[in-house]
């Protein structure tokens, strides 16, 4: 895993472990939003769950929802409650694998805005999954290449709560 931007507080991790092995500390699922799709393709499941949330962090857990490997996978984040942001990227992504990490909620409105970005010849539509992934994130994939942006809202404190 590479991080392409400033000092990060939390480093990703990575596992292949099952949901089932696994589960989740958030059961609301109110607390996990995908807010938009750039792109045609739809994302099977939410690969997102929360590990913990607090005021002013969620700790996150990205589970790859494709029944093949990924290309690639980017995930960015605010790292600072000044608005840094993050970005992560995994090359070769296998069907379940995880990635973790910890992102900053938003002072405002308590909620931490996750952008997912995904790039592969295979389960991707070329011509339609033609999202950018921003310049921090230092992407070294051809500008051919199909690429889907999801963006998702976690809430910092549950809304189960």
């Amino acid at each position: 895993t590479n991080p392409t931007s400033g000092p990060t507080a939390a480093l990703p991790t990575q596992s292949d472990e099952t949901e089932d092995d696994n589960p989740t500390s958030s059961s609301c699922p109110q607390d996990i939003k995908l807010i938009r799709t750039v792109g045609v393709t739809s994302v099977p499941s939410i690969p997102i769950e929360i590990v913990s949330q607090d005021t002013q962090t969620v700790t996150y857990r990205f589970n790859q929802p494709w029944p093949e490997t990924v290309d690639a996978v980017w995930l960015s984040h605010h790292n600072t409650a000044t608005g840094d942001i993050d970005c992560f990227e995994e090359m070769n992504v296998a069907p379940k694998q995880t990635l973790e990490f910890s992102a900053m909620c938003r002072s405002h409105s308590s909620v931490a805005v996750i952008d997912v970005f995904v790039s592969d010849d295979g389960i991707l539509t070329p011509g339609g999954d033609v999202s950018e992934i921003p310049q921090c994130c230092h992407a070294t994939i051809p500008a051919e290449k199909p690429v889907v942006h999801y963006i998702f809202e976690l809430h910092c404190k549950s809304k189960c709560d």
